[in-house]
């Protein structure tokens, strides 16, 4: 039920950028339930659904300068690209619950549920993000973390 695959890469790539693998798992199970063909209606794809556009930016503050949205189906690119993004959002929120909301409705939603609530640290934070495909989604994903913690420490 909470499988955890490329597990070399996944603690690889999340000791980098000194992300927790399970917060990463959860949020991998919750975009694509592992699979690294899946694509969305917002054209998102691969295992960390990140959409081609956000994933050109990423390539090229990593100096990747062959990039192509097929390599979003590639594991090892799409959990670098999607750790990449995450970490970021992270450290600009201070929160990982605003750091999955930036990730799933974009920083400027997030910036907006953060003056909502006085804080992306504040209790309210989640009551106050009024798109309800990304509060399910917070809450799902750090549901899946509490799963996750449970089962594998």
């Amino acid at each position: 039920m909470y499988p955890v695959n490329y597990v070399e890469l996944l603690n690889r790539e999340s000791a980098s950028a000194g992300l927790d693998p399970l917060y990463v798992a959860a949020m991998i199970r919750q975009e694509s339930f592992w699979d690294p063909n899946a694509g969305s209606h917002a054209g998102a794809l691969g295992l960390t659904q990140v959409i081609p556009p956000t994933g050109e930016g990423i390539a090229a503050a990593l100096g990747n300068t062959s990039f192509t949205a097929e390599d979003l189906f590639r594991p090892a690119v799409s959990i670098e690209f999607g750790i990449y993004y995450l970490a970021g959002q992270l450290r600009r929120f201070g929160s990982p619950y605003a750091a999955l909301a930036a990730y799933n409705a974009g920083p400027g939603n997030a910036l907006r549920w953060v003056d909502a609530a006085a804080g992306a640290r504040s209790p309210d934070f989640v009551e106050a993000i009024d798109i309800p495909e990304t509060h399910d989604y917070v809450e799902r994903v750090m549901d899946h973390y509490a799963h996750y913690r449970w089962a594998y420490r």
